[in-house]
């Protein structure tokens, strides 16, 4: 990968910036066909909006700020197919907001998912073992391959019953009732922290910056 950088640029101009965070995260993720993009996508998207935070580039508040308003994206996006579908077609019909978004947010409920289970669970977790054991492999996989891995791994069908719920429908993936135990009211499109919600822990989690050198998934 080639990184050009300006030589007129803006030193406050770097910090948060997108492209490079989300095409870098690519190589963390086996290649995955592009029939697939709300996975390979999609993934990346969600993980392309934590990092900034985590890094400290921004707060708590705005990295969430940031997400909900991708996701409003998302559900305006796209040509009102199911989802598999948009997938399918995306570079034909250029719905990649509704493709990008969409599988962003089945990345967040499969993270609240994991977390929810208490322990060393997490989709940071998952990527790791997704890198590990097939990202370094010329192999094309399927998005259904992918997800049975994951399975495998979480010990549950979680990936694979989320990619089932939502593929054949044309509705972006519901998120209220996440947000409601993760404690973020959406008041007027604006992200408001609840602190005392259910799980206002697995919230603080996704956002707060791992040990060690890295702050990457």
């Amino acid at each position: 990968m080639q990184l050009l950088v300006s030589s007129e640029a803006a030193d406050h101009a770097f910090p948060g910036e997108w492209v490079a965070i989300h095409e870098f995260l690519h190589h963390g993720m086996p290649f995955v066909q592009q029939a697939d993009a709300w996975l390979s996508e999609g993934f990346v998207t969600y993980y392309t909006e934590i990092l900034p935070t985590r890094r400290g580039f921004r707060s708590e508040s705005a990295g969430w700020q940031a997400l909900l308003d991708g996701f409003g994206r998302g559900r305006k996006g796209g040509t009102g197919q199911p989802l598999a579908q948009e997938s399918r077609e995306m570079h034909e019909t250029h719905s990649y907001q509704r493709v990008y978004w969409s599988g962003a947010a089945l990345a967040l409920l499969a993270d609240v998912g994991l977390r929810d289970g208490g322990g060393e669970r997490s989709l940071d977790a998952a990527m790791r073992h997704l890198l590990r054991c097939c990202a370094r492999t010329p192999r094309v996989w399927t998005a259904e391959a992918a997800l049975r891995e994951l399975d495998a791994w979480a010990g549950s069908p979680l990936f694979t019953e989320l990619a089932t719920s939502w593929l054949p429908r044309a509705e972006f993936p519901e998120l209220d009732a996440v947000y409601r135990r993760l404690g973020l009211d959406v008041i007027n499109g604006e992200v408001k922290i609840r602190q005392s919600a259910p799980a206002a822990a697995v919230r603080r989690a996704i956002f707060a910056r791992p040990p060690g050198p890295s702050a990457g998934p």
